[in-house]
């Protein structure tokens, strides 16, 4: 399967999931009015791979902020990887990265956590969102 991405925009951010190394990554800022449209091809392809592939996926979540679009559509993506993970298709981690003291960011992670089943580390640190 091949790579998926997309560059980093003013209300987008930048998705690189690298199919070789497992790798999944999205960061940056996450508030258009359209997280629907834009999520869209994202949901998809993990969907895909999913069902045509097995094995660990390591799904880093580097996001300085996002509207309530952005977060229904962040849950979808990571119950997908739940799903994925209880079927035993392979292991999945997510990292969910935050700055120090950005206690919005820190406390949604702590809420997404709450509700999967899959490995979830909340990884305080300073960072730049599109790597």
């Amino acid at each position: 399967m091949r790579n998926f991405f997309i560059a980093e925009k003013y209300d987008t951010p930048q998705v690189s999931f690298d199919a070789n190394t497992k790798v999944f990554e999205i960061s940056g800022e996450s508030f258009s009015e359209y997280s629907m449209d834009f999520y869209l091809p994202i949901i998809q392809w993990i969907d895909t791979y999913t069902k045509q592939y097995e094995g660990p996926i390591t799904f880093n979540f580097k996001l300085l902020y996002y509207n309530t679009g952005s977060s229904q559509r962040l849950l979808e993506i990571m119950q997908m990887l739940d799903q994925y993970h209880n079927s035993g298709k392979g292991q999945v981690k997510i990292n969910w990265y935050s700055l120090p003291e950005e206690y919005r960011m820190i406390e949604a992670g702590e809420d997404y956590q709450a509700v999967l089943k899959v490995p979830f580390e909340i990884i305080e640190q300073d960072f730049q969102a599109s790597t």
